[in-house]
């Protein structure tokens, strides 16, 4: 999804109805600060799924890497957070900064991830309040990438989607292995399909003679990189 990014008036006017209608202002957005990361990795656990405490705590340096330590650190385009008034985080949306170039000319990009709300407070603006002040930043383009739910916000408040480089390739390299791997999707039993897999194994090894499912080497080779050549 490439967005380029529009005027506040006009952003503010096309927000779908159906997304101004699902809740009431509970809170704001503002810049992630180091202190919320403990905060953040909890929300993080909550909407992705139950982590062990070691696992929790390797989310937290994780979040730190991506937040803090990457080298693109600007504080005009810093992730965000969504507030409660009470305290509580109740959203994040991840921003890194990239400079890029357009045909010679510097630009600034700025990328979303980690776009999360927490599930009992999904009736609040906290996704759109996140979405409209990402877009309102100071970069030249902002870039994002998430589900078409995420899409429709971002179209409602001034983005467009890149329909070219929304499209998904498949390559089959395995084509008897990968028709049996859907039909297992499709309802095939467990017993037909172990009863296939050795006849789909040795087509496949017939099929890899073909040029589409032929395997080329790489043709490439390895050395240790040291810092002389790391720097040049």
């Amino acid at each position: 999804m490439l967005d380029r990014v529009e005027s506040a008036s006009a952003r503010e006017s096309s927000v779908p109805r159906e997304l101004a209608r699902s809740g009431s202002t509970v809170g704001h957005v503002r810049p992630v600060v180091p202190d919320d990361i403990p905060r953040v990795a909890e929300l993080y656990a909550k909407v992705f799924g139950p982590r062990g405490a070691g696992a929790l705590e390797g989310l937290r340096e994780a979040l730190r890497d991506v937040f803090f330590r990457h080298p693109w650190l600007d504080d005009r385009l810093p992730s965000l957070v969504y507030q409660a008034r009470e305290g509580r985080i109740l959203g994040c949306l991840g921003v890194v900064p990239r400079p890029m170039s357009l045909k010679g000319r510097p630009i600034q990009a700025a990328i979303s991830h980690t776009v999360m709300v927490d599930p009992d407070s999904r009736a609040t603006l906290a996704t759109v309040e996140m979405i409209r002040a990402f877009l309102s930043g100071p970069q030249d383009v902002s870039i994002s990438q998430g589900t078409s739910l995420s899409r429709r916000i971002f179209e409602g408040v001034g983005g467009s989607t890149s329909l070219l480089h929304s499209i998904g390739w498949t390559r089959v390299l395995r084509p008897s292995r990968y028709v049996l791997a859907f039909l297992r999707r499709r309802g095939l039993s467990a017993g037909v399909s172990a009863a296939l897999a050795p006849l789909s194994r040795v087509a496949d090894a017939l099929a890899g003679r073909v040029h589409p499912f032929r395997f080329s080497s790489a043709g490439l080779s390895g050395e240790p990189l040291d810092s002389e050549t790391l720097a040049t």
